[in-house]
């Protein structure tokens, strides 16, 4: 594929908790977008063997890990819980993000089940959140442990496909904990960001602007919301205006910050955004 992009939707059909309602596609900046869309199920051969996943955008093998019952010194339990569509979560927000904040010293786990999830946060001092699946929200399991988890203060990192308007069924996620959120971005390209609250500890070390190709989110706040801007996109070639890149939302309870970039390795293998998301779990953790 030389033009445009191959995303991947899939499910378990093994998991009884998978259910499949409906599938909209829709064109983020509202325009009708050409498109083949194609639907398969795959079964076993004679031996019981399953076809290998999509090499980007497939199915990733469950750790079986687990984060410690205590902490270890000074070093922050984060769990990573992604997984959806539209992103290659395997090799960013679970292999290379994982790398990123073990390398600062981090113990962490990666998961794309809501009920590993939910097993895993009473353990965990940051949650680095970057799923846009459905099933999330769906499970009552992951709901109870999210609360609980916010309730004694556990940090919330929300990244990229998380800063989504994801969840029509769950409105407190984006009006309490993302503060707003998106519902289209510009096309993958590339654009500046700008720290405009250079002294706070989320942004200490970044460049005051840098670049890099990702998708410019049109992050637009609720009314009322608690929010503060560390860092601002330059003007979005569709809305023509600025709009947040990273922010922090106030809450009674925990730290909160939501970072909106971060679709691929452009992102991900970039020296600020790598120093960002190192700080980001630092201060939500309290560190």
């Amino acid at each position: 594929v030389k033009h445009g992009q191959i995303r991947y939707l899939w499910r378990d059909l093994k998991k009884t908790s998978t259910v499949i309602e409906k599938i909209i596609l829709t064109s983020a900046d509202k325009a009708p977008a050409p498109m083949i869309a194609a639907i398969t199920l795959e079964s076993p051969d004679k031996e019981g063997a399953m076809k290998p996943a999509p090499a980007e955008g497939g199915p990733a093998d469950q750790s079986t890990a687990k984060l410690p019952a205590t902490k270890d010194g000074k070093a922050l339990r984060v769990l990573l819980a992604g997984g959806g569509s539209s992103h290659d979560f395997g090799l960013w927000y679970d292999r290379e993000d994982q790398a990123i904040l073990k390398a600062a010293g981090a113990v962490t786990v990666y998961t794309t089940s809501p009920e590993e999830a939910a097993e895993q946060l009473p353990n965990a001092d940051v949650f680095l959140f970057s799923s846009n699946d459905g099933s999330y929200p769906h499970s009552a399991a992951f709901r109870k442990a999210f609360d609980a988890f916010v309730a004694r203060g556990g940090g919330l990192v929300l990244l990229h496909p998380a800063t989504w308007y994801n969840w029509a069924d769950w409105p407190e996620y984006n009006k309490v904990f993302v503060g707003g959120g998106s519902r289209a971005h510009d096309p993958l390209g590339e654009f500046d960001f700008k720290v405009i609250k250079p002294d706070h500890p989320v942004v200490a070390g970044v460049s005051k602007e840098f670049r890099f190709k990702d998708e410019l989110y049109h992050i637009n706040f609720e009314p009322g919301a608690k929010v503060e801007t560390l860092i601002e996109a330059s003007v979005s070639s569709q809305t023509h205006k600025k709009h947040a890149s990273v922010w922090i939302v106030s809450h009674p309870k925990c730290r909160i910050v939501a970072i909106a970039p971060g679709h691929d390795g452009d992102a991900h293998h970039h020296p600020d955004f790598r120093r960002l998301l190192v700080n980001s779990v630092n201060w939500a953790g309290g560190k």
